[in-house]
């Protein structure tokens, strides 16, 4: 399994970068919990997932590493921002002081801790009680 991540994260099915994460126990906590995750600003529409994960692994382990893209039937642009989120929430806090005024590809980023709710683990949520309670 982990060969199959590493020759294979990242790589694209049908224009698009697939993200292959091997869970254990403390990453399935972290990406239920929702801490440790950032929103990074400013990126250059060029700048690809791998290229971002690759920057901000020296940081920790990261859980998910995400860049939202519109797709306008032909290729998928970019909308300039990424997500990430880290499996220790104390590696997210230290890349927010040391990349306070960071620049990737020329392009200075913000970076921010994001609260938000996410979407897909609230659903993720909502399936395992729906399970507890007809199991």
């Amino acid at each position: 399994a982990e060969r199959v991540v590493e020759e294979y994260n990242y790589t694209k099915l049908e224009n698009s970068p697939i993200c292959l994460t091997l869970v254990d126990e403390e990453t399935y906590r972290a990406k239920k919990t929702g801490a440790g995750k950032l929103i990074i600003k400013g990126l250059d529409p060029e700048i690809q997932e791998c290229q971002l994960h690759e920057a901000l692994s020296n940081f920790g382990s990261l859980v998910s590493c995400k860049i939202p893209c519109d797709f306008d039937g032909d290729t998928y642009h970019s909308r300039g921002y990424g997500q990430v989120q880290f499996k220790n929430p104390m590696d997210a806090e230290q890349v927010c002081i040391d990349l306070k005024d960071a620049s990737i590809n020329g392009l200075k980023i913000t970076i921010e801790l994001d609260n938000s709710v996410d979407n897909e683990q609230e659903i993720i949520n909502l399936m395992e009680k729906l399970l507890k309670i007809k199991g």
